[in-house]
């Protein structure tokens, strides 16, 4: 155990805990947390060009709210924020805007969102509140230094036309400045280190400094195909990993980043590769202290956390809640059956599936039901829908706890089928289970086909083809038919096979080793993509798995 790291986590702690003490107060009067949270946004801003044009000051409630502005979309606020960039004021919040945040991108290029001190404050509350309740009821977390991965934007700074910076200072964007000066004491990594280096370099100087840190105790990342990179670039770059170690070097970038020589580390690591250890002895070994990692466990990232886990053994793992770029919408609880909905940052409401008539709100949401996010911040987004769905698998008091699903807006439609990509997803990890395989990437690319000048033939018609990263003595005979079977349970789908729009399933195995899909599907995401935070899909092009889009 690290003293110094103990005393710093423990203080950090002592600033988080009185906010999890509000949170839990406010559970059990879910209605009035979120009406406070509305009421205060909305007279914050109710002198901006969009307040007055939906009159804010006449909103009384949600109910008036929800009557009054209609649903958001990316388009509206993309047009704002072109106007922001430029230098207009007041055009979606009183306050100003201090920077454009870029998000990760999911379906489609980069997006900004104005960036204010007000979302700071609430993306604040939920973190405090995790923090404060990970730290207490995991006192272990708090034994040794940490690696967060929050912002991981590659890159100078860049600005718009009228200044405004683009991207984040750092990864302690998050917190507030003391707990931003307390968890700075404690990063195994620099801060600002992706700012400095391109995708590979960025990686190896991560790993090297990891590597460095003994006394690692908390990992969080978004994405555990992060993780589970740098742990085979440990083997694939070990030489340099430990010369570098060996003489306080960086291969990477050679002379700005020099630390102190380990000889004992470096011949530590040697003798492991040397043996051939495996992921988990070797995780195990180099961090004895890692009590807890933090990523995405659900929807489309299950398969990949799964790989995570066995690489790294027996250590604990919580599912991170749905954190975005926009806001937060929900944080991890430690022994929750999901993650607690923020009801103290941002003004949350619910669209049921199959149903986008009328909202619903957070205390009205009914357990093992699904929902589609809007969410109304103080960065000026109003009734923004996220894109996300989740279902509500528990109660904290009177808070609903949520999973994370999928991205609800994300189909596939070649003949009429509508294919979700959560239910996909679903029907993926069924189709595994039942023909026990094991894979570490699976995905559905849709392939149109035939000829534009040519009717399409039997060879070529419209179909899906499965990609799958298994071991090499895998049992995969059945999983086309056995996915084809799920999938049946979209009528539309199942009509489309027996009438012969869509051909049978194509399975496809991909080579491994493990990790070299989601590598190729990451490197087809393109250069703008934000590092560590690719959501992965379970509806995908063919491209960059040596195959073309069809």
């Amino acid at each position: 155990m690290s003293r110094f790291a103990w005393v710093v986590n423990t203080a950090w702690m002592a600033r988080c805990r009185p906010e999890w003490r509000r949170f839990l107060e406010a559970t059990r009067g879910v209605a009035e947390a979120q009406r406070a949270v509305l009421r205060e946004t909305l007279v914050r801003n109710r002198d901006t060009e969009f307040g007055r044009q939906h009159r804010f000051e006449a909103i009384r409630g949600p109910d008036e709210y929800r009557d009054r502005v209609p649903a958001g979309s990316a388009a509206a606020v993309a047009a704002a924020v072109e106007r922001i960039a430029r230098g207009e004021r007041a055009v979606l919040t009183a306050e100003p805007v201090i920077n454009l945040q870029p998000t990760s991108g999911s379906t489609q290029g980069e997006k900004l969102i104005p960036g204010t001190r007000s979302l700071r404050r609430e993306y604040q509350r939920a973190v405090a509140a995790w923090i404060g309740n990970l730290y207490w009821e995991r006192p272990a977390v708090r034994d040794g230094r940490a690696y967060w991965s929050v912002s991981p934007a590659l890159g100078p700074r860049r600005r718009s036309s009228a200044g405004l910076p683009i991207g984040f200072e750092d990864d302690t964007v998050y917190l507030g400045l003391a707990e931003r000066w307390l968890a700075r004491a404690v990063l195994a990594t620099p801060p600002g280190l992706s700012r400095q280096l391109d995708v590979p370099h960025f990686r190896y100087a991560t790993l090297l400094h990891l590597l460095a840190a003994r006394d690692l105790s908390l990992v969080s990342v978004w994405s555990p195909t992060f993780l589970s990179a740098l742990l085979d670039l440990l083997l694939q770059e070990a030489p340099a990993l430990i010369r570098d170690i060996h003489d306080g070097t960086t291969a990477a970038a050679t002379g700005s980043m020099r630390r102190r020589p380990d000889h004992d580390r470096a011949r530590e690591i040697e003798d492991l590769v040397a043996r051939g250890a495996s992921s988990t002895a070797i995780c195990r070994t180099l961090w004895p202290h890692l009590a807890l990692v933090s990523c995405w466990m659900d929807g489309p990232s299950r398969l990949f956390a799964e790989r995570l886990r066995s690489q790294c053994g027996g250590i604990e793992f919580q599912a991170k809640g749905l954190m975005a770029t926009e806001g937060c919408v929900t944080f991890p609880v430690v022994g929750a059956a999901g993650c607690a909905l923020a009801i103290r940052s941002h003004f949350l409401e619910f669209l049921p599936a199959g149903d986008s008539s009328r909202s619903v709100l957070a205390h009205e949401l009914d357990v093992g039901g699904r929902y589609d996010v809007l969410i109304t911040t103080g960065g000026g987004l109003y009734r923004y829908p996220l894109g996300d769905t989740i279902e509500i698998v528990g109660r904290l008091n009177d808070c609903p706890l949520a999973r994370f699903v999928g991205r609800g807006d994300l189909t596939s439609d070649l003949v009429g089928e509508k294919l979700h990509d959560s239910f996909v997803q679903e029907c993926i990890a069924r189709c595994l289970r039942e023909c026990g395989v094991r894979a570490t990437y699976a995905a559905l690319a849709p392939v149109t086909g035939g000829d534009a000048a040519r009717p399409a033939t039997e060879a070529d018609r419209r179909h899906y083809r499965f990609l799958v990263e298994v071991a090499a003595d895998a049992g995969c005979t059945a999983l086309a038919e056995t996915l084809d079977r799920h999938l049946r349970a979209n009528v539309h789908y199942g009509y489309a096979r027996d009438l012969g729009q869509l051909g049978p399933i194509e399975l496809t195995r991909l080579p491994g080793p493990p990790g070299t899909a989601w590598a190729a599907y990451e490197r087809a995401a393109g250069p703008e993509r934000l590092l560590g935070g690719l959501k992965p899909r379970a509806i995908v092009s063919g491209q960059g798995f040596g195959m073309s889009r069809g």
